[in-house]
């Protein structure tokens, strides 16, 4: 595609005259096309390739749609300009079209916050945490480990942004997702010790949520996690337990 090709190469001319052509409709700009075997945005493109003048006029352009990608394109174009771009992060923040949230079907896409984190960014994580449009799902995130946010931050030793993260409101060390799992429940079924210890530890965190204990404690059985099986047991006091009817046996 001629603008991805433009932005590419660093025209910024070239990119001006194809957006403001009057037949290059809102559509065309943010089509997105195969970059490395990923569907990506002609704003992502111009992340990647470090085109930070060009990425700034494409973010200032009434035709750009910051949130327009198979994938969240909101946390992503966030994430890679904190890894890729950081001058440009706080321009991100302040569009005003800037949707923080996350499809519900997509609980695992990239994390800003996270990457926040682990970047050493404290500012930019509270900016983030802040921010008017920052939904539940985000601040809930958790990965195909079970690790959420909370465990990421605390992983890459910042207690005090782990703190900020416990107090806000939107946090929820119970938040069910779509597919009925919390983050203590997918820990427990990937085998993810470390994480399951963690979310004990949490004084928020409420094991009789929906029979979470019950749920995890199953998960941990039929996935034979023993060590994970005998801590939620020994923590819960659900002994002796038939996992395979799920409920806790007289």
């Amino acid at each position: 595609m001629a603008l991805h090709q433009a932005v590419l190469l660093g025209h910024l001319d070239v990119v001006k005259t194809i957006v403001n052509h009057p037949k290059v409709t809102p559509a065309i700009v943010n089509c997105p096309v195969s970059q490395n075997n990923v569907q990506q945005s002609v704003l992502l493109t111009a992340l990647d390739c470090g085109q930070d003048e060009i990425a700034r006029y494409l973010l200032s352009h009434p035709k750009t749609n910051v949130n327009q990608s198979f994938a969240n394109v909101a946390m992503t174009v966030l994430y890679k300009a904190l890894f890729k771009r950081p001058a440009l992060v706080k321009d991100i923040l302040n569009h005003p079209q800037l949707d923080l949230a996350l499809p519900a079907e997509r609980p695992q896409g990239a994390n800003a916050l996270v990457a926040a984190a682990y970047l050493k960014q404290p500012e930019i994580f509270e900016q983030l945490l802040n921010h008017p449009n920052m939904s539940k799902q985000i601040v809930n995130w958790m990965n195909r480990k079970g690790e959420n946010v909370l465990f990421k931050t605390l992983g890459y030793d910042r207690p005090e942004l782990a703190q900020k993260l416990r107090e806000h409101p939107k946090f929820d060390l119970n938040h069910r997702f779509p597919s009925g799992e919390t983050a203590l429940i997918r820990a427990a079924e990937a085998g993810n010790l470390q994480a399951v210890q963690q979310y004990l530890q949490e004084p928020k965190l409420d094991l009789n949520f929906e029979d979470q204990e019950i749920k995890a404690l199953f998960e941990a059985g039929v996935n034979g996690h023993s060590a994970i099986y005998d801590l939620i047991k020994t923590v819960t006091g659900l002994w002796p337990l038939n996992v395979m009817s799920k409920q806790p046996t007289p």
